[in-house]
C-alpha cells in the first residue's frame, strides 16, 4: 500500500472519531437539558401540590385571589414613591426634616398574582383613601405647629419665661437666697445678735 491510502486511511479515521466526539458531546448536552427539564418539572410539580394545600392555587395550578378565591389575574398593590422623592438630594432633604413622602399605588410584583380584577380595584381605592388620610394628618400636624410658633411670637414666649422664673424662685426658695447672699458676704458667723445692755453696775459681791 502506498503511503497516500495510508494518510487517507488516517484521515478518514480521524473524521470518524470527530464525529464521534460530536455526537457524544450532544447526546451529553441532550442529556443534561433533560435532566434540567425534569428537575424543574419536579420543581413546578411540587410547588404546585404546596400552592394547593395552601390554598392559594387552584387544582390547575392557577393562582387564586386571596380575597374570594377566584383565579387571580392582578397583582397585589404596595405604596411606593414618587420619582421625585427617589432623587438622592430630595430624599435625604425628606428625611433630615420629616417632610411627608409622595404617596402612590404600586403593583407588588414580589408576590406575583394574588388579587381578582375587582378586588385589584377595591384594593386600589383603599390605598388611596389611606394615603389621602395620612396626607391629610400631616396638613393638621404641620398646622398645629404653625400656629405654636405665632403663639410663641405673639407673647407666649415672654408668658413662659415669666413661669420660669417664678418656678426657679418656689423651687429653691427667694429668702434663702437672701440670707446666702448676706452670709457671703460677711461670713456666716458675723452675723449674729449682739448681747443685751445692762443698767446694774454694782460691783459683784
Amino acid at each position: 500500500m502506498e503511503p497516500t491510502d495510508d494518510f487517507t486511511w488516517v484521515k478518514v479515521l480521524g473524521l470518524i472519531s470527530l464525529f464521534a466526539l460530536i455526537a457524544f458531546a450532544v447526546w451529553l448536552a441532550s442529556r443534561s437539558s433533560k435532566k434540567r427539564e425534569e428537575d424543574e418539572r419536579a420543581k413546578v410539580e411540587k410547588a404546585v401540590s404546596e400552592g394547593i394545600e395552601q390554598g392559594i392555587l387552584n387544582k390547575y395550578g392557577e393562582p387564586m385571589c386571596v380575597i374570594c378565591g377566584q383565579v387571580a389575574t392582578r397583582y397585589g398593590v404596595v405604596t411606593g414613591r414618587s420619582w421625585f422623592d427617589k432623587l438622592p438630594i430630595v430624599s435625604r432633604l425628606n428625611t433630615l426634616y420629616s417632610m411627608p413622602w409622595r404617596y402612590k399605588v404600586e403593583d407588588d410584583y414580589e408576590r406575583g398574582h394574588r388579587l381578582c380584577t375587582l378586588h385589584r380595584k377595591a384594593a386600589e381605592r383603599r390605598l388611596d383613601q389611606l394615603h389621602a388620610q395620612m396626607r391629610s394628618e400631616h396638613a393638621q400636624f404641620n398646622a398645629s405647629l404653625q400656629q405654636k410658633v405665632e403663639l410663641m411670637d405673639q407673647g407666649g414666649l415672654d408668658q413662659l419665661l415669666r413661669e420660669d422664673t417664678e418656678e426657679i424662685k418656689r423651687s429653691i426658695g427667694f429668702k434663702g437666697v437672701v440670707r446666702r447672699s448676706v452670709e457671703a458676704r460677711f461670713g456666716e458667723h458675723e452675723v449674729h445678735v449682739l448681747p443685751a445692755a445692762t443698767t446694774d453696775r454694782r460691783d459683784p459681791a
